[in-house]
């Protein structure tokens, strides 16, 4: 509710607005007014876009500041003083990012336990800092603490010892493209480096790209590990994999997303984390496992025109990415609607 216009109350009849962060783009989502509403306003506007997060900031600087210089005539309002605060901790680094920290623990300004905080900076040193801005939304929920706790001790674990092993790193495009374009040309460079072409990565091809036996993608995971995680150690290639998800699919997913998650994030991180959060890095790692072990123009091809649920499961035994993978990638590449993952999700 925390993106949510509507739920900012006071009696007032908001549009239905929603404004969600992936920390690089701000998507927002409007919904008309219903056609039966029996409210005194009604919206008629309906769209989801998605808007770079600097653009997005700039204007609600400007509108701020049309707003502010609109109440000057009534003096110093409370508002005025609100946005001088926020200027304020916006210009400090410190506060900056203990603000945005807060934010991705779920709590509003002032509300997230000190201990906490600091327990997280203090992460930050060990893991790096982007890693423990992926790791924070992880411990959202009714025990922020013991979730650290939990994922602390995740990375303690014996894990599988494993090295990355590809002839020549593929890099991350620079651009302000979406995650997912970003990782389909990241995916294709990678697969491009080590001499394949397009057709599906059998488990034993995988693992040797991780120097991981081919069991280890059918093993089962450590107990209540709450995310997957892999931490970098000696030599720069030397992975500790900390396996999360369970099934054969699953786990074959998980270990590509090791793989972009190696090639894109930066060198100062130390750990790094595999979680289920709509941020842009972890939609990188989707779309980047999706389009290595399963390359949009090869499944295209060996669908041909029949998008029906019988297809999708054929794709998906033959890529060995699961079915909800498969729809994501098409959905992704505008070749079949996004509301048909959209209701597999919620169902």
């Amino acid at each position: 509710m925390s993106h949510e216009l509507t739920a900012a109350g006071y009696g007032f009849i908001w549009p239905q607005l929603v404004f969600a962060s992936d920390g690089e783009s701000i998507r927002v989502i409007c919904r008309q007014s219903p056609a039966l509403s029996n409210e005194p306003v009604r919206y008629l506007s309906e769209f989801d876009v998605a808007v770079p997060a600097r653009e997005f900031e700039s204007e609600v600087d400007s509108f701020m500041d049309l707003v502010l210089r609109r109440l000057d005539t009534l003096g110093e309002t409370e508002l005025h003083l609100l946005w001088r605060e926020i200027l304020a901790e916006r210009a400090d680094r410190g506060q900056s990012a203990g603000r945005k920290m807060e934010a991705r623990l779920g709590y509003g300004p002032d509300e997230a336990p000190r201990d906490l905080l600091e327990r997280l900076l203090n992460l930050a040193r060990e893991a790096g800092v982007d890693a423990t801005d992926e790791i924070a939304p992880v411990c959202a929920g009714s025990d922020p603490v013991g979730a650290l706790r939990n994922v602390i001790d995740l990375a303690s674990r014996p894990g599988i010892q494993g090295k990355v092993s590809i002839p020549t790193p593929a890099r991350v495009p620079n651009g302000t493209v979406p995650p997912w374009q970003r990782a389909r040309q990241l995916a294709a460079a990678t697969r491009r480096s080590l001499g394949l072409g397009g057709e599906p990565l059998d488990d034993k091809s995988l693992s040797e790209l991780l120097q991981i036996s081919p069991d280890d993608l059918t093993s089962k995971p450590w107990a209540s590990a709450p995310m997957g995680l892999a931490v970098r150690t000696g030599d720069d290639r030397d992975l500790k994999l900390l396996f999360h998800k369970r099934n054969r699919p699953a786990r074959r997913f998980e270990a590509a997303r090791f793989i972009a998650d190696y090639l894109s994030a930066e060198g100062s991180d130390r750990w790094l984390p595999i979680t289920d959060a709509a941020t842009a890095r972890q939609k990188m790692q989707r779309a980047f496992a999706a389009e290595f072990l399963c390359p949009i123009d090869t499944l295209h091809s060996y669908l041909g025109d029949e998008f029906l649920p019988e297809a999708f499961e054929d794709a998906a035994e033959h890529f060995g990415i699961s079915e909800m993978a498969i729809k994501s990638h098409l959905a992704n590449n505008h070749l079949i609607p996004r509301t048909l993952v959209d209701l597999d999700t919620v169902a």
